[in-house]
């Protein structure tokens, strides 16, 4: 309570907030700050990621006062708590509720985009299915000398295609990618391409 009364009317007014949910709570720590118990009781205090006032400032990491000694989580970011508060250990299926599929248009690299008005609208799905396969993109970038300027430059870039590969198993050594892309350009600022490119392509035709 005594750190409750201290702490909680200077972060009202820091953040501009009228009200802040906060309570005792007992946690675990693993890391590696010397004098910090395994196990203690602290106060655990949630703050709303945008507030009125100061919303891009924390609280700094070495506060202390009469009452505490250390504060954690200040730099916690919102997808690291999102993760850890819902339990969400890589990844799997989720059952999200309350979707809004309009929203959110072309804020992400996703082919389908949903927001939900709380956290615990997302949770761990309880399914038995096995893990949703991926689709794996490698790039392959190869540098060469440029003899003019004397540095390194880009040379040619390869990019395979892997689909549905699967996360819970092995992947064979001689999987052949689905798609293969190799982009060339001349080398050294010339507007020749290397020397037996041409052949080599064509033999490489599918």
């Amino acid at each position: 309570m005594d750190v409750h009364e201290e702490i909680i009317p200077l972060l009202m007014d820091k953040y501009g907030l009228h009200q802040i949910r906060a309570k005792p709570e007992k946690m675990h720590y693993a890391f590696e700050i010397p004098g910090i118990p395994k196990e203690a009781e602290y106060l655990k205090v949630l703050l709303p990621y945008q507030t009125p006032k100061n919303k891009d400032k924390p609280l700094p990491m070495d506060l202390e006062s009469e009452t505490f000694s250390k504060v954690f989580g200040t730099n916690q970011n919102i997808f690291e708590s999102f993760v850890v508060q819902r339990n969400i250990m890589g990844p799997c299926w989720l059952t999200i509720k309350n979707c809004d599929f309009h929203a959110l248009q072309n804020t992400s690299h996703c082919s389908v985009e949903v927001a939900v008005p709380r956290a615990n609208c997302v949770s761990v799905s309880k399914t038995n299915d096995p893990a949703p396969s991926l689709n794996v993109l490698c790039i392959n970038v190869q540098p060469m000398m440029n003899g003019k300027q004397g540095k390194q430059e880009v040379g040619s870039v390869s990019i395979a295609l892997y689909k549905n590969l699967p996360q819970d198993a092995p992947v064979d050594e001689n999987l052949k990618p689905d798609e293969l892309v190799t982009l060339v350009r001349p080398a050294g600022g010339s507007v020749a391409l290397p020397a037996g490119l041409t052949q080599l392509a064509r033999q490489k035709e599918i």
